[in-house]
């Protein structure tokens, strides 16, 4: 080794003893490896630093840093500003984490290593304490910087969450425009699938008639009718809707003079003088309370109305209560008549005028009797006509019902009949001829005996003429037959008149007894008069105590008419009333009008409608299909 001369600069720690010489830090115990971007000395290149777990984690930046800047030691064993550790740390200021704290002046802010620091992925992992904090603990300084940076991170944080806020935001209203348009594409679709499901009515119907074995033309037919119906009707309904637009214009227009004339009536009330305004504000009170009154009584005719209609309901579906009335009539004419019969009473005359009286009276109530009783027959016989059709009905109906089904066994039992017949012809025909002679010697013997009969009877003028000549020296058989009916007619009619005769000589006798019973109960005429001048005394008292109440009665009415008209000459005086009345009319027939036009949508549509046709008609082919078939069945069956 050279010797410097003494002049020359002092050595270095080299020459040093080592105990002189500077002490190494504890960063340079062991060699650090180099920064991702940091170069040495001559600028080369050095080999990147791996990346630790919290450099791969995206860390906030921050405009002045998180971590405050180290002071770097100017002490005895820090390095020279030129060394290659003050190089070193020059270069590391561009790492993930920024600046580097220095290893002897670096702080450690309270909590490190415990918080959770929030970035715009959530909450992190709980750091491990670095090695700096770990050897020199809680020495870090925090200052202003500091907790700016933190309120940057959280200003962060909030943003990136105002930013998925008004994503999500954007998701909503794009969603909602798609579902407005969803709910269109659902109407039209909507729409679509009615035409689809009329034009599958329309080819169902098609293939019914087709199956059917129905023609073009005919099917051409009823398009054709069809669309004029619904020309008709398309034009009916533009009408209606025409109309109504007439009538809702005049109806507008009708409101606007009703305004009016409010506004006038205001304006006239107004320029009114104080008295007279107050007397056309009791009046107007007054035709209000009347109004009401009118409304009221109008419900309760109507309530009336309704109860009549359903008493007449029920008297329709109850006999019990149609006999009960004609019973009640019945008996009012009764009265009627005992009342004329004790005004004729009570009337002069003598006892003999009297029991003429009630002779009189006797025979005219016997000739009602007996129309009564005609009537009754007649009615009778009208019921046992009615009740003769209608088992004559049923028979036939059972007939028409049965036809088909014994159409078969009739053809067969007529083949047996005919077989039948032929085989015993001869017989038949011999056995006929000597019926036919013994009935013919038999009605010459009758033929003698009625003329016998007729003769007797003294009544030979309603008889024809028979030629005793012609009986005995023998006639035809045929002019015998038409001889035997013309007498067996006039038998007929001589018995019917002798039935007549009969029944008359039997009424006559009734009539007899009924009018002796009359006699006998009219016999009595003291006790009868007796009985009458009792019920007088009671009608005369009944009429003394309702004279008595007559003129309280007929004062009250009287009152109550006097009101009715001051009311009504009040009402006739007030405009308002009239033209409440002239509108409420107006509106009944604006009612009418469009009730009739209701009415005609009704029977318009129910002529439209074409299903219950259409079920009836499937119905009844339906049936008239499985007759078909069972006749055909049985048919085959035979």
């Amino acid at each position: 080794m050279d010797q410097r001369p003494p002049s020359a600069r002092p050595k270095t720690s080299s020459g040093r003893p080592k105990t002189a010489q500077r002490p190494k830090t504890a960063g340079r115990n062991t060699e650090r490896p180099p920064s991702r971007g940091g170069i040495v000395g001559n600028g080369s290149a050095i080999v990147e630093r791996p990346l630790s777990r919290k450099g791969a984690i995206e860390r906030p930046e921050f405009d002045s840093g998180a971590v405050v800047e180290r002071a770097v030691s100017r002490g005895p064993n820090a390095p020279p500003p030129g060394s290659s550790l003050g190089a070193r740390a020059v270069s590391r200021l561009g790492t993930a984490g920024g600046i580097r704290p220095g290893t002897t002046m670096r702080a450690i802010p309270p909590g490190t290593g415990q918080q959770r620091p929030v970035t715009q992925q959530g909450l992190l992992g709980a750091r491990a304490p670095s090695r700096a904090g770990s050897s020199l603990g809680g020495r870090q300084v925090v200052d202003k910087s500091y907790y700016i940076g933190l309120l940057n991170a959280q200003f962060h944080s909030l943003d990136a969450e105002i930013e998925s806020l008004t994503k999500e935001l954007a998701k909503f209203e794009k969603a909602q425009s798609n579902l407005l348009v969803y709910e269109q594409r659902a109407e039209e679709q909507a729409t679509e699938i009615k035409h689809l499901q009329g034009e599958l009515a329309d080819y169902n119907m098609l293939i019914d008639r087709q199956n059917t074995n129905s023609e073009l033309k005919d099917l051409e037919f009823e398009v054709g009718e069809e669309k004029k119906r619904n020309a008709e009707i398309s034009a009916t309904v533009e009408e209606l809707f025409q109309e109504r637009r007439e009538k809702e214009e005049i109806v507008n227009e009708l409101e606007v003079n009703v305004e009016d004339a409010k506004r006038e009536n205001d304006n006239l009330v107004n320029n009114m003088n104080p008295m007279v305004r107050e007397l056309y504000e009791s009046a107007k009170i007054e035709a209000e309370r009347l109004s009401q009154q009118v409304d009221q009584k109008q419900k309760e005719l109507e309530e009336l109305y309704k109860k009549k209609e359903e008493m007449d309901i029920a008297l329709a579906n109850s006999p019990l209560k149609q006999q009960a009335m004609v019973l009640q009539e019945h008996i009012t004419e009764l009265e009627v008549k005992r009342q004329a019969l004790l005004d004729e009473l009570n009337a002069e005359g003598t006892p003999e005028q009297q029991r003429e009286r009630f002779i009189e009276q006797i025979k005219k109530s016997n000739e009602e009797i007996v129309h009564m009783q005609q009537q009754i027959q007649e009615m009778s016989e009208r019921i046992e006509q009615a009740q003769e059709e209608l088992r004559e009905f049923e028979n036939d109906f059972e007939v028409l019902a049965g036809e088909k089904n014994e159409k078969y066994r009739e053809l067969k039992l007529k083949e047996h009949q005919i077989d039948d017949f032929l085989d015993s012809f001869d017989s038949l025909q011999s056995e006929t001829e000597t019926k036919i002679a013994e009935l013919s010697e038999n009605v010459v013997k009758v033929l003698n005996l009625v003329s016998i009969n007729i003769q007797k009877t003294d009544i030979v003028a309603n008889v024809t003429d028979v030629d005793e000549a012609v009986l005995e020296t023998g006639a035809d058989v045929g002019d015998l037959q038409e001889l035997h009916n013309r007498l067996q007619e006039e038998l007929i009619n001589l018995e019917e008149n002798e039935a007549r005769l009969k029944a008359e000589l039997e009424s006559m006798r009734q009539k007899q007894q009924e009018i002796e019973q009359t006699l006998h109960k009219f016999g009595d005429i003291d006790s009868v008069k007796a009985e009458i001048l009792a019920r007088q005394r009671n009608l005369v008292e009944k009429m003394e105590t309702l004279e008595v109440e007559v003129p309280r009665v007929e004062a009250e009415a009287s009152r109550l008419s006097s009101e009715i008209t001051s009311l009504n000459t009040r009402l006739s005086d007030n405009q308002h009333y009239h033209k409440l009345k002239g509108l409420k009319q107006r509106l009944e027939l604006v009612r009418e009008e469009q009730k009739a036009i209701q009415e005609k949508i009704d029977a318009r549509s129910a002529e439209t409608d074409y299903k219950t046709l259409k079920t009836e008609a499937l119905r009844l082919q339906k049936e008239y299909n499985a007759m078909l078939i069972a006749g055909i069945g049985g048919g085959k069956g035979g």
